[in-house]
C-alpha cells in the first residue's frame, strides 16, 4: 500500500511489511479544479487502487472525497502519475496503493 501526500517536493519511499509510502507534489499530476477555485476549498482526498502486471490501475476506490470535481482531477491525473512514478520500478506491480492527495487553494 502507498500513501501519496500532495505538498512535499520530493519522492520518498519507505517500506514496511505491508506498504510503500510515497510522497510527492500533487500539482504535477493532480490539478486543482478551476471551476471551483472561487470557493477556496482545501483538504485531502484518499484513494486506494491496485496495479496489475501491465501497470494498469484496477479496483480504484475513493475512500475520502472532497467532491466530484476533485475526484475527476484525481482520475484524470492518476494514470500519468502511475506510469511516470510507480511502474518505473517493476517490483511495484501487483501492489495495492493508498494515496492521499492534498488540494490547497
Amino acid at each position: 500500500m502507498a500513501v501519496v501526500s500532495g505538498k512535499s517536493s520530493a519522492v520518498h519511499v519507505t517500506k514496511n511489511e505491508n506498504s510503500n509510502v510515497l510522497r510527492m507534489a500533487s500539482d504535477n499530476y493532480f490539478v486543482y479544479p478551476c471551476d471551483i477555485i472561487d470557493y477556496s476549498v482545501s483538504g485531502s482526498s484518499l484513494i486506494e487502487f491496485n496495479l496489475n502486471l501491465n501497470g494498469e490501475v484496477e479496483n480504484l476506490r475513493i475512500i475520502e472525497s472532497l467532491g466530484i470535481p476533485f475526484d475527476k482531477s484525481i482520475i484524470d491525473g492518476l494514470s500519468n502519475y502511475v506510469s511516470q512514478k510507480i511502474i518505473s520500478a517493476s517490483d511495484n506491480l501487483k501492489n495495492q496503493y493508498r494515496l492521499e492527495i492534498k488540494f490547497e487553494n
